[in-house]
This record gives C-alpha cells, sequence and structure tokens, in this order.
C-alpha cells in the first residue's frame, strides 16, 4: 500500500472478525511505531498488550458512562492496547504529542497490514492504571482497539482545504 492511499484510506473500526492477531505482527506494529519522532529523542511512550477477556471487560468497565453502549468493540477485539508514558520534566509538554505520533505510526503500519484499530481516549485513567498496574505517576493517552475488520466503513465527508487553513494570518483565506 502507498503511503498517500493509507492515509486517504484508513479508517475507525469498530467491528471485529473473531480471528486471533498473531504475536509477530502486533511486535512488527510495536517496532514501526517506535521509529516514529519524539521531542529531544524522549521515546516516552510504552504500551500494555491485552488479548484478556476478563482484562478487556475490565478496562471497558473503565470507559466514562455515555461510552459504555458505544464500546462493546474492546471486548469483539482480539487486542487492545494501552499507551502510556511516565512524566518526565525535561520534554513534560511533549509528551502527549510523542506518544500521540507512535500510536499513528502504530495505527497507519496495522492498516498497511490489514488489521483495523480504532483510537478511545475517552477514558477512567485510574481505572485503567489499575487494571493494568501501571505505575502511579503513569499518564495514560490512548486505548487502541486492533484486529482484523467485519467491515469497512465508507469515508467520512471531510472539510475543504478552504475550510481549514490560512495565509499568513487567520483572516487570509487559502484561496
Amino acid at each position: 500500500m502507498e503511503l498517500i492511499e493509507g492515509l486517504k484510506t484508513r479508517r475507525s473500526i469498530r467491528s471485529y472478525q473473531d480471528k486471533e492477531v498473531p504475536d509477530s505482527l502486533i511486535e512488527e506494529l510495536l517496532e514501526i511505531a517506535r521509529w516514529a519522532p519524539s521531542a529531544t529523542n524522549n521515546q516516552p511512550w510504552r504500551f500494555v498488550v491485552i488479548k484478556d477477556k476478563k482484562r478487556k471487560a475490565s478496562l471497558r468497565g473503565g470507559l466514562r458512562d455515555a461510552l459504555i453502549s458505544f464500546s462493546k468493540h474492546i471486548l469483539e477485539a482480539p487486542v487492545v492496547i494501552a499507551a502510556w508514558y511516565s512524566p518526565s520534566l525535561v520534554v513534560k509538554q511533549f509528551q502527549v504529542s510523542d506518544v500521540s505520533n507512535a500510536l499513528i505510526y502504530l495505527l497507519l503500519a496495522a492498516h498497511a497490514e490489514g488489521l483495523g484499530t480504532c483510537w478511545i481516549g475517552w477514558f477512567s485513567e485510574n481505572r485503567v492504571k489499575k487494571v493494568l498496574n501501571l505505575p502511579r505517576k503513569a499518564k495514560v493517552v490512548a486505548l487502541i482497539t486492533l484486529g482484523y475488520p467485519n467491515t469497512i466503513p465508507e469515508p467520512k465527508k471531510r472539510k475543504s482545504v478552504e475550510e481549514i487553513a490560512y495565509r499568513e494570518m487567520y483572516d487570509e483565506k487559502w484561496y
């Protein structure tokens, strides 16, 4: 898959096949993620890979009430990856962005391998930390569901470049 095509065709997947994702493939995705850029090459990202159904159910219980019914894909996905970091005083302001960079690499690599993913960012951090036995100071950035998609959704409408870009200043339209 060409890079530009992959960028345009990746979708959030919320329905997965009941098919195991091999550890070797998960390791390939983590290998790609570790090549993401980070401030001062700090590489703050850490990942916990979860396959156990009971642990995934416990994670789902940590989602905000409004998302419980929306989040069945946490249980359905063969894999959930929790992405987190331990705060550092050196590059504190960049760590969420750094972990997000690594996750984008992981999501795109998964897509290139025929896997689907969904980024979940609305959860109880304390619950996730407890379920995964993370360090007290850990900061959880996202939960990522991963697996072979049942279906691939059609693309949603995107804003035009004219709606999102400006020249030099906000009041100078791109076109």
